[in-house]
């Protein structure tokens, strides 16, 4: 892996090394560490009923 200082030029978000989009990439990890955080409360307030 390579630093984001030496990885971007200028700020545009496109990397230098494999030219993808870190910005974009960025918002994707936030998106998905909001839907697991979500689930996980979600989960915290199910109640599961013992069967007897």
């Amino acid at each position: 892996m390579v630093s984001l200082k030496y990885e971007i030029e200028d700020k545009a978000c496109i990397s230098v090394v494999n030219g993808r989009n870190l910005c974009q990439a960025l918002r994707y990890n936030w998106v998905g560490l909001g839907t697991a955080v979500a689930s996980i409360v979600a989960l915290a307030f199910v109640k599961i009923k013992p069967s007897n």
